[in-house]
C-alpha cells in the first residue's frame, strides 16, 4: 500500500523545535494525559446481579485485540449499576486502555470507539480515557497511545512482581505529543487508511484460510474429484469413512518410511540445515533456519532430507498443528528437534499430498486422541503415525489434489507477506507522523 497522490501532497518535512523531551515541531505541544482526557479505572466485572440493570460488557479481549471498537463486536452480557452505568457506558470517541497485563511491556494497550454503541460499558482491568474533544481527538489519541515511546513510558511506571498494573496516577501522567486539533484529526485519517488495508488483509486471508480447509476435507476423501481420473462413480466403505472405490486404503507406513535411521555423511563440516521447533510455525510452515556443521547437530537431533514430511509430536506443538514439508534444505540434510516424527514418502507416493494429510483435521484429532504418557507432556507415538490409514488415489491424481491445495497456500502466504508490509509501512509512518517528523497539509 502507498499514500494517495493527494495524501503525498499532504504531507511534507516538519519545522522542528527542541522540546524538553525530544524535537517536535514547534507548534505542538507536549502534555500529561491528564489535561487533555478524562480518566477512569472500571471494576464492572462480569458477574449478573438480580438488582442491576443488564448491559453489553467491553472486556479486556475485546480491547487487547482490536484497534477500534464498533457496534457489530460480539460483546458479552453482563450486569451494572445505574452509577456504573452512567460512568462507564461508551461513547464515540472514548478510548480505552488494558491498565494490568503479566507484563509490563504488554500493558496500556489502546482501542478506540467508533461509531455509535447501545448500552455498552467498559469493563474491569480497563481504563476509560475520555478526551477533551476541543483538546484531542479519540482516534488520534489512541494511536498515540499506541507509539513505541509511550508504550514504553506505561512499561516504566508498571507496578508488579507477577502480575503487573498501573495506578490512576501513572496513567494521568503519561506524557503525550498534542498537536492542532486540525491537524490530529488528518493524521489519524491517514493512518485509518492503513487500518483499513490491514484489516481488509487479515479478512482476506482468513477467507483463504477457510477455502482451503473446506478444499482439503472434500479433495483429501475423493467427496469431489476432477473428473479425468474418475473411473467409478461408486464409494466403498472404510475404516475412513466412505471413500471412492477406485481408491485404496493404505497405512502411514505403507506410504512412507516413519522416522527413517539418522542420515550419516563422511565429512563432518558439511554445512546442514538445523530447524528447531520455534522455527516450524502453527500453520504447518518453515519460518526459520539455521545453517550448522554436520558435527554439530548429528549427535541428539533428528535429520530429515529433501521432500520428508516433519511432524511435531509433542504438546501442544502438535494440536497446534506444527509441522511441515522439507525443502531447500542445505545440501539436501536438515536436522532437528528430537520431538518431530520424519515421513519419507514411499514409490508413487506424492509427498505434498501425504503432507497435505498429516495436517488435515481427522490426521489431528485422532493423533491427539492418542497421544499418550503424562499430562503434563503427552506425545503422539510412532505407531499411530504408521497405523493411521489414509485413502489414496493415483500418482496422477495426488499430484493434481496437492497442486490445488498447494495453490491455495501460495495465495495465503503471498497474502502473508503482504500484511507483514502493511503493518511494517503503517508502524514506520506512525513513528513519522505522531512525532511531526513529516506534516499533513491542513
Amino acid at each position: 500500500m502507498h499514500l494517495s497522490e493527494s495524501e503525498k501532497r499532504d504531507i511534507s518535512p516538519a519545522k522542528l523545535a527542541l522540546s524538553t523531551n525530544s524535537q517536535l515541531p514547534e507548534d505542538w505541544i507536549q502534555k500529561p494525559l491528564k489535561e487533555v482526557a478524562e480518566i477512569a479505572f472500571s471494576g464492572v466485572n462480569k458477574k449478573s446481579r438480580s438488582d442491576q440493570k443488564t448491559v453489553r460488557l467491553c472486556n479486556y479481549m475485546d480491547v487487547y485485540n482490536n484497534d477500534y471498537i464498533t457496534a457489530d463486536m460480539d460483546f458479552m452480557t453482563a450486569t451494572a449499576s445505574d452509577r456504573e452505568i452512567e460512568k462507564f457506558a461508551l461513547q464515540q470517541g472514548d478510548v480505552i486502555i488494558t491498565k494490568d497485563s503479566e507484563a509490563p511491556d504488554d500493558i496500556g494497550v489502546p482501542a478506540v470507539v467508533v461509531g455509535d454503541l447501545d448500552n455498552v460499558i467498559c469493563g474491569y482491568h480497563l481504563a476509560l480515557l475520555r478526551p477533551n474533544q476541543n483538546e484531542i481527538d479519540g482516534v488520534f489519541l489512541a494511536k498515540e497511545l499506541a507509539r513505541d515511546r509511550v508504550s514504553y513510558q506505561f512499561s516504566r511506571v508498571a507496578n508488579g512482581a507477577t502480575r503487573f498494573g498501573l495506578t490512576t496516577d501513572a496513567v494521568r501522567n503519561i506524557q503525550v505529543n498534542v498537536p492542532p486539533l486540525s491537524e490530529q484529526k488528518k493524521i489519524a485519517r491517514i493512518l485509518g487508511t492503513w487500518d483499513r488495508a490491514i484489516d481488509l488483509t487479515e479478512r482476506l486471508i482468513e477467507a483463504e484460510e477457510k477455502r482451503r480447509k473446506g478444499l482439503m476435507q472434500q479433495l483429501l476423501t475423493g467427496k469431489v474429484r476432477f473428473g479425468e481420473f474418475v473411473q467409478s462413480d461408486k464409494t466403498q466403505q472404510s475404516q475412513a469413512g466412505l471413500i471412492p472405490e477406485d481408491w485404496n486404503l493404505k497405512r502411514g507406513d505403507e506410504l512412507a518410511t516413519v522416522n527413517p535411521r539418522k542420515e550419516i555423511v563422511d565429512n563432518e563440516n558439511l554445512p546442514v540445515s538445523f530447524i528447531p521447533m520455534a522455527s516450524i510455525s502453527e500453520n504447518a510452515r518453515i519460518i526459520g533456519t539455521h545453517i550448522e556443521p554436520y558435527s554439530k547437530v548429528s549427535k541428539g537431533f533428528t535429520s530429515f532430507r529433501d521432500g520428508d514430511i516433519i511432524i511435531a509430536k509433542i504438546t501442544p506443538c502438535f494440536e497446534n498443528g506444527k509441522g511441515a514439508l522439507a525443502d531447500n534444505l542445505n545440501n539436501d540434510l536438515g536436522f532437528g528437534s528430537t520431538e518431530f516424527h520424519v515421513m519419507r514418502t514411499k514409490f508413487n507416493v506424492n509427498p505434498h499430498f501425504l503432507f497435505f494429510h498429516t495436517i488435515s483435521y481427522p490426521f489431528r484429532k485422532r493423533g491427539e486422541a492418542n497421544m499418550t504418557g503424562s499430562a503434563g507432556q503427552k506425545r503422539v507415538p510412532t505407531d499411530f503415525v504408521k497405523a493411521y490409514r489414509i485413502p489414496l488415489p493415483s500418482l496422477p491424481e495426488q499430484r493434481k489434489i496437492a497442486a490445488v491445495l498447494s495453490a491455495c497456500d501460495r495465495e495465503i502466504e503471498l497474502l502473508g507477506r503482504k500484511l507483514d508490509v502493511l503493518k511494517e509501512e503503517k508502524k514506520g509512518l506512525m513513528q513519522q507522523l505522531l512525532m511531526g517528523k513529516v506534516r499533513v497539509a491542513i
